[in-house]
């Protein structure tokens, strides 16, 4: 298991990984964490909504191997922007489902992971293949969508309690 201090690390053995077989890839690194100099990493801190959604729609892939996540929102934000995601099984299966959006990689082994990014990076057909299936998955988790599952939800317990 990875704490959440080692998820950067790990994030950056990963890259190493990939980076020994795709030299032209680059690694962008949202939110607030320490600089650590490796080669084609740009660490760009917080960013405005905006900004973020443009890095989504540009990336090919995102990586997420974190040892807990809630909801899962970075998946569906880049699953709205036909970005193929590479997580850990923390992320909900409901957000991230294997060969749909992206893929689910049990253990927290870099190799195992790297492996997975080099795919879809070098797979065209692939990549092209989880980019629609990316934006059809996102549907599903459109605020309108789970706002009228919540009020069911709602409706169904005040009639029990009657």
């Amino acid at each position: 298991m990875v704490d959440n201090v080692g998820i950067l690390g790990f994030a950056l053995e990963v890259f190493k990984h990939v980076k020994s077989i795709i030299s032209d890839v680059k690694l962008i690194v949202i939110g607030r964490v320490e600089d650590i100099k490796v080669n084609s990493v740009e660490y760009v801190g917080y960013i405005p909504r905006d900004r973020l959604r443009e890095l989504y729609s540009k990336a090919m892939v995102l990586l997420i191997p974190s040892n807990y996540e809630g909801f899962g929102y970075p998946v569906i934000e880049a699953s709205a922007s036909g970005t193929p995601t590479v997580g850990s099984n923390a992320i909900p299966q409901e957000v991230l489902v294997n060969g749909v959006n992206g893929f689910r990689i049990p253990i927290f082994n870099p190799k195992v992971y790297a492996t997975k990014l080099v795919e879809l990076i070098k797979n065209d057909e692939l990549w092209e293949e989880l980019h629609k299936k990316c934006i059809e998955h996102a549907k599903q988790f459109h605020i309108d969508k789970i706002i009228d599952e919540y009020l069911k939800l709602y409706s169904y317990y005040v009639e029990k309690l009657r």
